[in-house]
């Protein structure tokens, strides 16, 4: 980005006046200003204005064409899984797109108008190798927590991506609810401390654990037992169950599971307690 004029004559002339051999030519003292040594209309001054102002318009130019290039390689190569997540999370609700482009018209908005209008908080992509597709899968949220899209939400994100996406590519948007995970637990504590204090100290650890994963990110048992033995108390903790809701029932999870909306609800922990 093109720095100002005053920028760029600033780097000069504080390079100029922290020559040695300048300061002895002017009688300047080591760290005297430009404004301090120089009047406006000195000829040191203006020389250095109008070379500030060359190098301005160079650098005008040069990000002109660099934005040329980029805008050259966008039209000519295909776009990343990290552009469509990033798009995803660009999308705005009540904001029209730049005619011919993939971004945002935004003037006149404010920094808060803009975050309002990006309803989509949460994203990830992935390829669907048997679908020859992409999935997004996205989430907003609100002080509850992450939840879908309204669906006139979904139907309008759905409109973005389809104008924004590279030619070819077919995109498979899931927004949807969380399953629930629910665990069984056996765990050893300390018998000096209250029993009902540690249990409900642990049902939080496996809430904040289950609710708190990284978007799109795997639950695993062992991550789980990782939460539950940093409850102050726990001496040992075993997995013993774990399930996900899914359509029409339960499944068990052996070890680890992706979420299919990206992320999970806590269910039911049941906790079997053994004092030490």
């Amino acid at each position: 980005m093109a720095r100002t004029i005053s920028e760029i004559k600033k780097s000069i002339t504080d390079e100029y006046l922290a020559q040695k051999e300048v300061q002895i030519k002017y009688g300047i003292a080591p760290g005297t200003k430009w404004e301090d040594a120089f009047s406006k209309v000195s000829i040191e001054n203006i020389v250095f204005y109008v070379v500030a102002s060359a190098l301005y318009v160079f650098e005008r130019l040069l990000d002109a064409h660099i934005d040329k290039v980029n805008a050259m390689l966008d039209e000519r190569m295909p776009h990343t899984l990290r552009w469509y997540r990033d798009k995803t999370l660009a999308f705005m609700i009540g904001t029209p797109l730049v005619e011919d482009s993939d971004i945002y018209n935004t003037s006149g908005m404010t920094e808060a108008d803009i975050e309002k209008a990006k309803v989509v908080k949460f994203a990830s992509v992935t390829e669907d190798s048997n679908l020859s597709a992409i999935n997004i899968k996205v989430a907003t949220a609100d002080n509850e927590g992450r939840k879908p899209l309204s669906e006139d939400q979904y139907k309008k994100l759905e409109t973005y991506l389809n104008r924004v996406k590279d030619a070819g590519v077919a995109i498979n948007v899931i927004n949807k609810e969380p399953s629930e995970i629910s665990v069984e637990l056996d765990v050893t504590y300390d018998g000096l401390l209250d029993e009902n204090n540690v249990e409900e100290a642990i049902g939080t650890a496996v809430k904040n654990y289950v609710e708190n994963l990284p978007f799109n990110g795997e639950y695993t048992n062992s991550g789980l037992i990782d939460a539950v033995q940093s409850v102050s108390g726990v001496i040992d903790a075993y997995v013993t169950s774990a399930t996900e809701t899914i359509e029409g029932g339960t499944a068990s999870i052996s070890a680890r599971k992706t979420p299919e909306a990206g992320y999970y609800r806590c269910g039911i922990t049941t906790i079997s307690m053994t004092a030490r």
